[in-house]
């Protein structure tokens, strides 16, 4: 009998466990289905912001790319994932607000966004760059606005 109360309260720790993990589990940053990219220049900045926020590097490689496609298949991993840890700590975020978006003359659009961190805010650009299938990918970010790459949160940067 007492092998029987046991394995009872393990299958219940065990269900209340997979409970836990289920309910704790991040929404994903991915787009859904196999497109890449995003279906326009601000939608792909918030896709990559929301990845950025989710620290989720797979989210982040599949809209940060070029017009030949996501960047994820045209680095080698260990540099790409260097490449994002540090765009990550730069852009880490508390909340951000669209400001504007703008054609630049490459046919490129400019995208800005206003990033909170705690009580400080900055303004950061975001170049994208419509690729296949006519998806959008961030292309290029402008790290020197940002707030969390300094030495201290709101210090100038130089």
């Amino acid at each position: 009998m007492p092998s029987r109360v046991l394995c009872r309260i393990v299958t219940l720790i065990a269900a209340g466990a997979a409970a836990v993990t289920v309910a704790c589990r991040s929404t994903p940053t991915r787009p859904s289905g196999d497109l890449s990219g995003a279906p326009s220049a601000r939608g792909a900045v918030e896709r990559f912001l929301a990845a950025v926020r989710a620290q989720d590097l797979q989210a982040m490689s599949v809209v940060w790319g070029t017009k030949n496609g996501p960047s994820r298949d045209a680095l080698p991993r260990e540099e790409l994932e260097k490449r994002e840890i540090i765009m990550t700590s730069c852009l880490a975020h508390d909340s951000s607000s669209f400001l504007d978006e703008s054609p630049i003359p490459s046919g490129d659009r400019q995208v800005r966004f206003v990033l909170y961190h705690g009580p400080i805010s900055r303004t950061t650009v975001f170049i994208t760059e419509s690729g296949p299938q006519s998806r959008w990918y961030v292309r290029e970010v402008d790290l020197r606005s940002t707030h969390s790459c300094t030495v201290e949160a709101g210090a100038p940067v130089r």
